[in-house]
C-alpha cells in the first residue's frame, strides 16, 4: 500500500507540474500574439527599396512552427506588400522620400513595371526619390528611371544592352525540306 501512495503522489505531482508549465506556455503565446507591435516611424525617414531582392508575386506559406511569433520571416515581402508600402509611404508625413538601391534588379520585367509605377506615383506626391547603383543593370535602371535623380559611381556605369526581339524565319528551311505549313487563323 505504501508503494501505491508513492506512485500515486508522484504521478499527481508530475501532472501538476505539467499543468503549471502548460499554463505558462499558453500565457506566453497569448501575450506575444496579443501585443501589436506596430513599427514606429521616426520623422524625416527615408524608405529604402532594395532591387537586389527578388519580390515574389505572392508570399509562400511557411511550414515552420515557432513559439516566437515576433520573429520576422527571412523571406522578403511579396511584390503586393512592397507596392502597398510605397503607397502607404506616399501618404505618410513622416516619410520624406525613397532611396532606391539600383545595382541589380532580380525581379522580372512585369514586377519592375509595377515597382516603377508605384515609385512614379510616390514621386508625383512631391516627395523626393533618389536612386544609386555602382554599376546598374538594365532592369535596375528601368526602375531607377522613375527617380528624381539617378546616381552611379564614377568608376561604374550602366549595363545597357537594349531591348531586343529576334524572330526566326523558317521559310527557306521548310522549302528545302519540302514541308508546307498549314496556318489556321
Amino acid at each position: 500500500m505504501k508503494s501505491f501512495f508513492k506512485i500515486f503522489f508522484a504521478s499527481l505531482l508530475a501532472i501538476a507540474v505539467f499543468c503549471v508549465l502548460l499554463f505558462f506556455i499558453f500565457l506566453g503565446i497569448i501575450s506575444v500574439a496579443s501585443s501589436s507591435d506596430k513599427p514606429t516611424i521616426a520623422d524625416n525617414s527615408v524608405l529604402v527599396l532594395d532591387l537586389s531582392k527578388n519580390y515574389p508575386d505572392f508570399q509562400q506559406p511557411s511550414l515552420e512552427f515557432s513559439l516566437n511569433l515576433k520573429k520576422l520571416s527571412s523571406q522578403p515581402p511579396s511584390l503586393y506588400d512592397v507596392v502597398r508600402m510605397i503607397d502607404y509611404a506616399r501618404n505618410d508625413a513622416s516619410i520624406k522620400g525613397i532611396y532606391i538601391k539600383a545595382d541589380e534588379n532580380d525581379n522580372g520585367w512585369a514586377s519592375s513595371e509595377e515597382l516603377r509605377r508605384a515609385v512614379s506615383s510616390f514621386r508625383a506626391s512631391g516627395k523626393f526619390v533618389i536612386a544609386y547603383g555602382a554599376t546598374m543593370t538594365q532592369g535596375g535602371y528601368f526602375v531607377a528611371s522613375a527617380a528624381n535623380k539617378v546616381y552611379t559611381h564614377p568608376q561604374g556605369g550602366i549595363e545597357w544592352i537594349g531591348m531586343v526581339a529576334q524572330l526566326m524565319f523558317f521559310k527557306s528551311l521548310l522549302d528545302k525540306l519540302e514541308i508546307e505549313p498549314e496556318i489556321l487563323y
